[in-house]
């Protein structure tokens, strides 16, 4: 999946296009999920997105045969399978070994994560985009943290030209 996704550098010059654009239309009812869950970070509030709030662990995907995973994402991997509701209850499937395995993984925090100015705002992003696995380090961190500082930038200028047109 990885080998087929585009580059951080490719990721970033479209957010920041995309940024820019989304700027321009000074439309406030115009709510873009991804640039909020960016912006929620900067200011230190939890994102609505589990790939940026680090709450993947409270879900899980149920495929239509009964095969339970930790989310849609990550259902295309066996060894990820929790449990079958065809032969187990939901509460064996949450309680199981596999779970309690994958939960315990996912939340161990990368050694690059662990210095990380973002890592409140990040999370080691979503454990499906994470090279070498869910223990490993999210394929698109370089483009999160220039993506996170651009718009510290872009608030800065927000809020100094908030400041110059305000009338003394």
């Amino acid at each position: 999946m990885l080998g087929q996704s585009i580059t951080n550098e490719e990721l970033t010059v479209f957010l920041k296009a995309y940024i820019n654009k989304w700027l321009t239309q000074d439309n406030g009812e115009i709510q873009i999920r991804e640039i909020e869950n960016f912006m929620a970070g900067i200011v230190g509030k939890r994102a609505s997105s589990c790939t940026f709030n680090g709450a993947c662990t409270g879900y899980f995907c149920l495929e239509n045969d009964g095969r339970i995973y930790p989310c849609d994402r990550l259902s295309n991997r066996q060894e990820l399978q929790f449990g079958n509701l065809s032969s187990q209850s939901l509460i064996e499937i949450l309680n199981s070994p596999d779970r309690l395995r994958y939960v315990e993984s996912v939340n161990k925090l990368h050694p690059d994560c662990a210095s990380c100015e973002w890592q409140k705002a990040c999370h080691n992003g979503c454990p499906a985009n994470r090279v070498g696995g869910i223990r490993g380090k999210y394929h698109f961190c370089k483009t999160r943290k220039e993506i996170f500082q651009y718009l510290i930038i872009k608030l800065e200028e927000y809020n100094q030209q908030r400041k110059e047109e305000k009338p003394c």
